[in-house]
């Protein structure tokens, strides 16, 4: 294999990877890393997320991020697929037909993206969108240091600026959606009485939902 070579290339000089040789180290770092490691990690999560641990916000805050991140991520790619082998016929659902095995995987990752959140609204115990930020030596984050406390600041500062942006329902991609799953994590309690909402997530009960 060489370097690409002409002008009208998207990377020119450059040698391009097979996608399947991609798809091969994920496959082998799904089986040899991930799964092995998994069981530990999300143990030990768990139980910062079910304690009362200021000390564990800031952990808890990024590993939340992150995962949620990750199903969006992997709701695109799902969607992806779908679309690009449906050989053009319609499909039951937004992933593919109901007795695809993905189109089960991505209801499993979407309720728990909602448990995620929901353990999240109980852990977090501050109002992000809300939050006074020169008073935060008596508040969850009292805990974090200042570059945290900067970093989260900033964070909250952008998903401000950005919410108008990100789509809110299946039909506009909103599952899809870098931002919209972590979004949800700087949601606002309505007021005391109607508490949280969770989102609405992918179920093959309503297989027409984001298929509109």
């Amino acid at each position: 294999m060489s370097p690409e070579d002409g002008n009208n290339l998207p990377l020119p000089g450059r040698l391009s990877v097979p996608r399947m040789i991609v798809a091969q180290f994920d496959s082998i770092r799904h089986v040899h890393i991930y799964k092995r490691l998994a069981p530990e990690v999300f143990r030990v999560f768990h139980n910062f997320l079910t304690s009362c641990n200021r000390h564990a916000w800031f952990t808890v805050f990024l590993a939340t991020f992150l995962l949620l991140h990750h199903v969006a991520c992997a709701s695109q790619d799902r969607y992806r697929y779908a679309k690009q082998n449906c050989e053009g016929k319609p499909q039951d659902t937004r992933y593919g037909n109901l007795d695809q095995p993905l189109t089960g995987f991505v209801e499993e990752l979407h309720q728990g993206a909602v448990m995620l959140l929901a353990h999240w609204q109980y852990f977090k115990r501050c109002d992000l969108m809300n939050f006074n930020w020169d008073d935060v030596g008596d508040s969850a984050l009292m805990s974090l240091e200042p570059y945290q406390v900067e970093f989260v600041k900033k964070l909250v500062a952008g998903f401000k600026e950005k919410s108008g942006l990100i789509p809110t329902t299946p039909a506009e991609g909103c599952w899809e959606h870098e931002l919209f799953w972590v979004s949800r994590m700087f949601v606002s309690e309505l007021s005391p009485k109607t508490g949280w909402m969770p989102p609405e997530a992918f179920t093959r009960d309503k297989p027409s939902v984001g298929r509109e």
